[in-house]
């Protein structure tokens, strides 16, 4: 998912978070306890990943697009990446061409089972 809306929050701790991709974490690898209407999302900062309290209407769910550069998070491919060249059921599968050459040829995924590669803005 992605983080946005957070400026207009008046929460000014959390504006360091806008436009961040955000994962849900589970009961079992939660660090910090949710605060009352929120959900525990890891996010990625300074090379480090963290875990935070934010409120869900902040969280924006991810939608493969084609021609986007993706990385492979769950199941035999983990850590493949590559490039979505389709896209089927509204966004619920994908078609991933590996970036390596020597690999296997175009593989199907769930969406579920990929994240979005954005590149990283240095400030």
């Amino acid at each position: 998912m992605h983080i946005r809306g957070i400026k207009d929050s008046g929460d000014g701790s959390m504006n360091q978070y806008e436009g961040n991709t955000a994962r849900t974490v589970t009961a079992v690898e939660r660090t910090l306890t949710p605060r009352d209407g929120e959900v525990v999302v890891t996010v990625v900062q300074r090379y480090q990943r963290r875990q935070i309290s934010i409120d869900p209407s902040f969280l924006v769910p991810w939608n493969t697009v084609v021609g986007s550069e993706v990385v492979a998070t769950n199941g035999p491919f983990l850590g493949l990446t590559g490039v979505v060249v389709g896209s089927e059921g509204e966004g619920m599968f994908c078609t991933v061409r590996p970036t390596s050459t020597d690999g296997p040829g175009d593989i199907f995924f769930e969406s579920k089972n990929l994240a979005n590669l954005e590149p990283i803005e240095h400030k």
